[in-house]
Protein backbone atom coordinates (compact mmCIF):
# COMPACT_ATOMS: atom_id res chain seq x y z
CA UNK A 1 0.00 0.00 0.00
CA UNK A 2 1.51 3.36 -1.02
CA UNK A 3 2.30 5.77 1.80
CA UNK A 4 0.88 8.85 0.11
CA UNK A 5 -2.29 9.73 -1.78
CA UNK A 6 -2.27 9.66 -5.56
CA UNK A 7 -1.24 13.02 -7.03
CA UNK A 8 -1.61 14.37 -10.56
CA UNK A 9 2.19 14.42 -10.86
CA UNK A 10 2.14 10.62 -10.41
CA UNK A 11 0.23 10.38 -13.70
CA UNK A 12 2.37 12.72 -15.79
CA UNK A 13 4.72 10.20 -17.40
CA UNK A 14 1.84 7.94 -18.44
CA UNK A 15 -0.17 10.93 -19.68
CA UNK A 16 2.77 12.07 -21.82
CA UNK A 17 3.00 8.59 -23.36
CA UNK A 18 -0.78 8.43 -23.90
CA UNK A 19 -0.88 11.82 -25.60
CA UNK A 20 1.94 10.75 -27.95
CA UNK A 21 -0.07 7.67 -28.90
CA UNK A 22 2.30 5.33 -27.03
CA UNK A 23 -0.57 3.43 -25.42
CA UNK A 24 1.43 0.40 -24.34
CA UNK A 25 4.00 2.62 -22.60
CA UNK A 26 1.22 4.65 -20.94
CA UNK A 27 -0.20 1.41 -19.56
CA UNK A 28 3.26 0.42 -18.27
CA UNK A 29 3.79 3.77 -16.53
CA UNK A 30 0.36 3.78 -14.89
CA UNK A 31 0.75 0.17 -13.76
CA UNK A 32 3.82 1.18 -11.73
CA UNK A 33 1.67 3.79 -9.98
CA UNK A 34 -1.28 1.43 -9.52
CA UNK A 35 0.48 -1.36 -7.58
CA UNK A 36 -0.86 -1.47 -4.03
CA UNK A 37 -3.61 1.10 -4.52
CA UNK A 38 -7.15 0.12 -3.67
CA UNK A 39 -10.58 1.72 -3.52
CA UNK A 40 -11.31 4.74 -5.71
CA UNK A 41 -7.62 5.32 -6.52
CA UNK A 42 -7.26 1.71 -7.63
CA UNK A 43 -10.41 1.82 -9.78
CA UNK A 44 -9.33 5.11 -11.33
CA UNK A 45 -5.89 3.79 -12.24
CA UNK A 46 -7.29 0.49 -13.53
CA UNK A 47 -9.64 2.52 -15.72
CA UNK A 48 -6.79 4.61 -17.17
CA UNK A 49 -4.64 1.52 -17.69
CA UNK A 50 -7.43 -0.27 -19.49
CA UNK A 51 -8.26 2.74 -21.68
CA UNK A 52 -4.64 2.70 -22.83
CA UNK A 53 -4.70 -1.08 -23.36
CA UNK A 54 -7.94 -0.87 -25.34
CA UNK A 55 -6.40 1.72 -27.67
CA UNK A 56 -3.32 -0.47 -28.04
CA UNK A 57 -5.62 -3.36 -29.04
CA UNK A 58 -7.37 -1.11 -31.58
CA UNK A 59 -4.02 -0.07 -33.00
CA UNK A 60 -3.06 -3.75 -33.32
CA UNK A 61 -6.35 -4.69 -35.02
CA UNK A 62 -7.61 -6.74 -32.05
CA UNK A 63 -11.20 -5.49 -32.09
CA UNK A 64 -12.52 -8.20 -29.78
CA UNK A 65 -9.87 -7.41 -27.15
CA UNK A 66 -10.42 -3.67 -27.58
CA UNK A 67 -14.17 -4.07 -27.09
CA UNK A 68 -13.82 -6.15 -23.94
CA UNK A 69 -11.13 -4.02 -22.29
CA UNK A 70 -12.71 -0.70 -23.25
CA UNK A 71 -16.03 -1.77 -21.75
CA UNK A 72 -14.30 -2.68 -18.50
CA UNK A 73 -12.34 0.60 -18.52
CA UNK A 74 -15.46 2.69 -19.00
CA UNK A 75 -17.13 0.75 -16.20
CA UNK A 76 -14.29 1.63 -13.81
CA UNK A 77 -14.43 5.30 -14.77
CA UNK A 78 -18.21 5.63 -15.00
CA UNK A 79 -18.99 6.76 -11.45
CA UNK A 80 -15.80 8.69 -10.70
CA UNK A 81 -15.94 12.47 -10.38
CA UNK A 82 -14.38 14.78 -12.92
CA UNK A 83 -11.78 16.02 -12.52
CA UNK A 84 -10.23 13.06 -10.72
CA UNK A 85 -6.61 13.41 -9.60
CA UNK A 86 -6.21 16.18 -12.17
CA UNK A 87 -7.68 14.18 -15.06
CA UNK A 88 -10.67 15.54 -16.94
CA UNK A 89 -12.64 12.30 -16.92
CA UNK A 90 -15.65 13.90 -18.58
CA UNK A 91 -13.51 14.70 -21.61
CA UNK A 92 -11.93 11.23 -21.63
CA UNK A 93 -15.35 9.55 -21.42
CA UNK A 94 -16.65 11.81 -24.23
CA UNK A 95 -13.74 10.73 -26.42
CA UNK A 96 -14.01 7.02 -25.61
CA UNK A 97 -17.80 6.56 -25.74
CA UNK A 98 -18.12 6.91 -29.55
CA UNK A 99 -15.26 4.45 -30.04
CA UNK A 100 -16.97 1.97 -27.75
CA UNK A 101 -20.30 2.43 -29.57
CA UNK A 102 -18.57 1.66 -32.88
CA UNK A 103 -17.08 -1.51 -31.38
CA UNK A 104 -20.51 -2.46 -30.02
CA UNK A 105 -21.88 -2.12 -33.56
CA UNK A 106 -19.15 -4.41 -34.89
CA UNK A 107 -17.22 -1.62 -36.60
CA UNK A 108 -13.54 -0.75 -36.44
CA UNK A 109 -13.18 2.73 -34.93
CA UNK A 110 -9.40 2.90 -35.44
CA UNK A 111 -9.71 5.32 -38.39
CA UNK A 112 -11.33 7.74 -35.90
CA UNK A 113 -8.38 7.27 -33.53
CA UNK A 114 -5.95 7.96 -36.37
CA UNK A 115 -7.87 11.09 -37.38
CA UNK A 116 -8.30 12.47 -33.86
CA UNK A 117 -6.67 10.40 -31.13
CA UNK A 118 -8.08 10.63 -27.62
CA UNK A 119 -6.06 12.96 -25.40
CA UNK A 120 -5.73 12.92 -21.66
CA UNK A 121 -6.19 16.35 -20.14
CA UNK A 122 -4.14 16.45 -16.93
CA UNK A 123 -3.90 19.47 -14.65
CA UNK A 124 -0.87 19.28 -12.39
CA UNK A 125 -1.90 21.98 -9.87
Amino acid sequence: MPDSPLLPSDLRSGADCFNRGDYFEAHEEWEKTWYGREGEEGRFLKGLIQVAVSLYHLESGNLKGAHKVMGTALGYLKELPSPCTGVDLNLLRQQMDPLYRELEAGNDPYPQVEACAPRLSLTLE
